[in-house]
């Protein structure tokens, strides 16, 4: 079994067509402009059957939340680009010609700690209107932590 741990979207131009039997791809889809080329060309070197799985930060439903969780991931990540929503995502899929086999959201803590942007990230959560800081539900302490969400997805190439 061949199977690929993408990294960097343009990893997969040196890849010819159908040689891959798997594709896993971390935290990489939240870090660009455009997924759809990436997922595109997943399509293209995986072989009939192949199958990809992704494992991302996600965006909630909430989008006065979802503003604060992108401008946090920021601070936090200088690559992050912004966060797809579950319909966003579904939707990139199917348009690249994937079978969703799994889609599975789970909601997670994020931790901010020893950041040079603690005390910003701080300041923003504190001054979040009422009902985004209930979403995020942040906890503030030696570490700052937040509620976010993350989707572990399994789709396949059509045989």
């Amino acid at each position: 079994m061949t199977t690929l741990h993408l990294e960097n979207h343009n990893t997969l131009i040196s890849y010819q067509d159908a040689t891959l039997d798997q594709i896993s791809c971390n935290y990489l889809l939240s870090q660009l402009a455009d997924s759809f080329p990436t997922l595109q060309a997943c399509y293209r070197v995986l072989r009939p059957g192949g199958i990809l799985k992704i494992q991302d930060d996600l965006n909630c439903h909430y989008p006065r939340a979802a503003d604060y969780i992108d401008t946090i991931y920021q601070m936090l990540n200088p690559t992050h680009n912004h966060l797809l929503t579950d319909d966003e995502l579904r939707g990139v899929l199917l348009d690249s010609g994937f079978e969703i086999i799994t889609f599975q959201k789970k909601k997670k803590i994020q931790i901010a700690q020893n950041t040079p942007y603690q005390e910003k990230i701080r300041l923003l959560l504190c001054l979040a209107p009422q009902p985004v800081q209930q979403f995020l539900s942040p906890i503030d302490g030696d570490k700052l932590t937040f509620h976010s969400y993350e989707v572990h997805i399994t789709a396949k190439k059509p045989v």
